[in-house]
């Protein structure tokens, strides 16, 4: 597998998750799902109409160099629309299509933020996992090592990364000026309009030798190692969604009855329990931030996360939060962290 990068690896990305059927059994079965530009959230966001095309420019010797391009990748491609003389009419909107289809349907995108504040942002939290899903922090390096030497995705051929780039207009690409159609999916996908850039997008672009199938999902997965995952953090709502009743034991310890459907979920995260923090509110805390204490005492509410210990009998779990033992270097109240 090919591997290229617009920017440098940063330490840490992270990814939210609601508590969707399909984003569980990503995690229980940890790979990534590769989305088709139609299942992005952004209509703008890597669209069709970001290939351009001035017909006025268009010629015969051109529109044939590009078709030759459609079939070597899909020889089985039925081009009998692509007609110069035919589709110029309807200004090569065929080739376009065309163009676009092949790419994408070859080729599919993972979304991050590389933001270390993003743990702390209620906007992401509200917005991916309406506070009821969860966040994994990865190590990117180990993300990308264990992505290149896994097997199970040999289909693969390349794999790009880097930032979003984020402007006031997106930059077209102008459909003679390609020459293979890799170079589209490479040109479009790292940018999105300006009102976006709060999320500081990170992403991977991975282009695979096979046909993707994005109705039904057919190999749109990629894998990942475990030891790639740094932290996982539960929304605040995470266990009244996922369980039937609570029971305050005593301060700070709550024993809850998990839902059938939800069990696997959670045993994982039990076997995974030295990495997994609870999103909870706090007035006031100490922190520890390369080894300087951090003192905030405030009034008003604001996030923090702090570590699990748990244990679980079929299906009851006792759950204790260890108040102090939270993630600090990320914490929102230092003034050291970068983003």
């Amino acid at each position: 597998m090919k591997i290229g990068s617009n920017t440098e690896i940063p330490d840490r990305v992270f990814k939210f998750y609601s508590l969707e059927d399909y984003h569980v059994k990503a995690f229980l079965n940890h790979y990534l799902y590769l989305s088709h530009p139609s299942q992005l959230n952004d209509g703008m966001d890597a669209c069709r109409d970001l290939l351009y095309l001035d017909s006025n420019s268009m010629t015969q010797e051109v529109y044939e160099r590009l078709k030759k391009q459609i079939i070597l990748k899909v020889p089985q491609l039925r081009t009998s629309r692509l007609s110069f003389e035919s589709d110029s009419k309807n200004g090569y909107e065929a080739l376009k299509e065309a163009l676009y289809n092949v790419c994408f349907n070859f080729s599919g995108i993972v979304s991050f933020t590389d933001s270390k504040k993003s743990f702390f942002n209620s906007a992401m939290w509200a917005y991916y996992t309406n506070e009821e899903g969860f966040a994994i922090e990865f190590k990117p390096q180990k993300l990308l090592e264990g992505i290149m030497s896994n097997p199970i995705n040999k289909q693969f051929v390349s794999l790009s990364y880097g930032k979003v780039k984020y402007k006031e207009e997106l930059e077209a690409l102008n459909v003679k000026d390609i020459h293979t159609i890799d170079e589209i999916g490479t040109a479009i996908v790292f940018q999105k309009q300006k009102y976006w850039e709060n999320e500081a997008e990170w992403r991977m672009y991975i282009e695979s030798d096979l046909y993707l199938n994005k109705d039904k999902a057919y190999g749109r997965y990629i894998h990942y190692p475990v030891e790639a995952i740094e932290r996982i953090c539960l929304g605040y709502k995470f266990w009244n969604k996922v369980s039937e009743n609570r029971c305050n034991i005593k301060k700070d310890v709550w024993q809850y009855t998990v839902k059938n459907e939800y069990l696997p979920f959670v045993k994982k995260l039990l076997s995974l329990c030295n990495i997994v923090f609870m999103s909870t509110k706090c007035f006031g805390r100490t922190y520890i931030y390369m080894n300087k204490k951090i003192a905030r005492e405030n009034p008003t509410p604001t996030r923090s996360f702090d570590y699990l210990c748990y244990s679980i009998e079929d299906n009851e779990i006792t759950i204790e939060i260890n108040e102090g033992k939270g993630i600090s270097e990320y914490n929102e109240f230092s003034e050291n962290y970068s983003k």
